[in-house]
């Protein structure tokens, strides 16, 4: 496996899933609002990921003119449902601390298209905030940086690090749209999943088998 000298996580999709917490609020919402006519589905709240949040509010299609109701009404459930819903998907935990373990001077990013604040939270809740070395926040609202597109947002973050040009940065995502945003950045990109399973698997393996090799014995040992 080639050196690397930076890896980016895409937060939500590769080490956690919000989606569903997400969609529960949107459902609370409208139920609140009295629209218990409308049917919402899953793939309703996964079309709003990535929308800038003021236009969201200001969708009439959506609020009927409740917008500014609406928003109140979603984050306090969000955050309801995310107390019960916000779960590490599967080997992430693993995957960091062994990454840690055998890259400690490699920089590890946490980004996401979220506000500074709600990334800061979600990390710390989890209890993985020393995991990374930054936490990056791209959504309007943050308080520290601009909403910006992934692709520009993914610049910002190597601007930041200061990393030399020919620097090997891999960024781990989960869907087309991430793969878009590596190439438009000029980094590596994989699949978040099948990298973290398949660095596991490596490192796992070299470890048990670097534990059953013989130890070899030093010259004062082996002199008669």
């Amino acid at each position: 496996m080639e050196e690397i000298n930076c890896l980016i996580i895409n937060w939500d999709g590769v080490c956690v899933s919000t989606e569903k917490a997400r969609h529960l609020a949107y459902c609370e919402t409208f139920h609140q609002l009295g629209q218990t006519d409308r049917i919402w589905k899953e793939r309703d709240t996964v079309a709003q990921s990535g929308r800038n949040p003021d236009k969201i509010w200001a969708d009439d299609s959506l609020w009927k003119g409740q917008g500014k109701e609406a928003k109140k009404i979603f984050y306090n459930a969000y955050n309801f449902f995310l107390n019960n819903h916000l779960f590490l998907n599967d080997n992430t935990r693993s995957f960091l601390t062994m990454f840690k373990v055998w890259n400690p001077k490699v920089p590890v990013v946490c980004f996401g298209a979220k506000s500074q604040t709600a990334m800061e939270h979600e990390v710390e809740r989890l209890s993985l905030t020393n995991s990374f070395d930054l936490i990056y926040g791209s959504r309007e609202g943050s308080t520290q940086n601009k909403d910006l597109d992934k692709p520009v947002a993914l610049c910002a973050v190597l601007q930041k690090l200061e990393l030399p040009a020919d620097a090997h940065v891999l960024y781990l995502g989960y869907k087309e749209s991430d793969k878009r945003a590596a190439r438009f950045a000029g980094i590596e990109y994989q699949k978040g999943s099948d990298f973290m399973q398949t660095y596991l698997n490596q490192h796992l393996k070299t470890k048990v088998v670097s534990s059953k090799m013989p130890k070899v014995m030093s010259n004062e040992h082996t002199k008669e």
